[in-house]
């Protein structure tokens, strides 16, 4: 399982290298770099080992509760790394991280803000509890016994619903927010300037460098959705651990990791497969 594991790692790596110029009597454009390459990278590899070692305790049955305390505490602690690390590249490149180039376009294709919306956290919950049929899910599921979230109390399910309903208020508000942002590229100055530039006979570098600064300004607010966007995915995930067991907080990361991994591979495999 770790070689299998080890080669998707690997195949991973190889569909986000950068193009390198081939024999062809075509000239090619330059492929652009990803500031988020490294980060995103470092990621999956990071979540990949977390996943073996959340995997590895459920496997075992492991009644230490320490040992359990300790693959999760590891598991939140990068992804909390993670966040902290994506949200100073956005705050330099806010696009790049939004819709990574390194990513795939399928996987490009259902972010919000850059990564996923919160209440999937709690969906994956109300699917795994049996809450909703979700076969599909279940299939991707084979490599580990998941069971303790199929005991749910009413109270758990009460608190779960309460906490779906605030969060889905708040990502509607990011979702304003950030369809209010795409709107404004047909507001004032980026309509003038771009008018101007093609009317202009000149060379157009002071349009271009006005351009320039209504784009990063673009960018700046762009980031700060992002990150209001990341501290709504992390508000959602603890308290939804403060409502589950700890082994069923054990059973939700190794579900969302495994979904997480598997949504990614099969991203990139549906890229080469468009690719001609």
């Amino acid at each position: 399982m770790a070689e299998h594991q080890q080669k998707q790692g690997q195949d991973i790596r190889r569909d986000v290298q950068p193009q390198e110029e081939g024999t062809s009597h075509q000239q090619k454009q330059p492929q652009p770099r990803c500031c988020f390459r490294e980060c995103f990278l470092a990621r999956t590899d990071q979540q990949r080992s977390d996943m073996e070692d959340l995997v590895r305790v459920r496997n075992h049955q492991s009644d230490d509760e320490q040992d359990i305390r300790r693959a999760i505490s590891s598991a939140m602690q990068h992804y909390l790394d993670y966040n902290r690390t994506r949200a100073s590249i956005a705050r330099r490149d806010a696009p790049a991280v939004c819709s990574p180039f390194c990513s795939s376009c399928f996987n490009n294709s259902y972010l919000w803000l850059g990564g996923c919306r919160p209440t999937l956290i709690i969906r994956l919950v109300y699917v795994m509890a049996g809450q909703a049929v979700e076969a599909q899910l279940w299939n991707l599921l084979g490599n580990v016994e998941i069971k303790d979230l199929a005991g749910l109390s009413a109270h758990q399910l009460e608190r779960l619903s309460d906490l779906q309903r605030a969060v889905i208020k708040l990502e509607d508000g990011l979702s304003k927010g950030t369809a209010t942002l795409q709107e404004s590229m047909a507001d004032q100055p980026l309509v003038n300037l771009a008018r101007a530039m093609h009317a202009s006979s000149s060379s157009g570098e002071n349009q271009a460098g006005e351009m320039d600064s209504a784009m990063e300004m673009y960018a700046r607010k762009l980031a700060r959705l992002m990150e209001e966007a990341d501290k709504l995915r992390l508000y959602t995930l603890a308290k939804t651990v403060e409502i589950l067991t700890i082994n069923e907080t054990l059973d939700l990361l190794i579900a969302a990791a495994q979904l997480h991994v598997y949504v990614l591979e099969q991203g990139q495999r549906w890229d080469r497969s468009h690719a001609t």
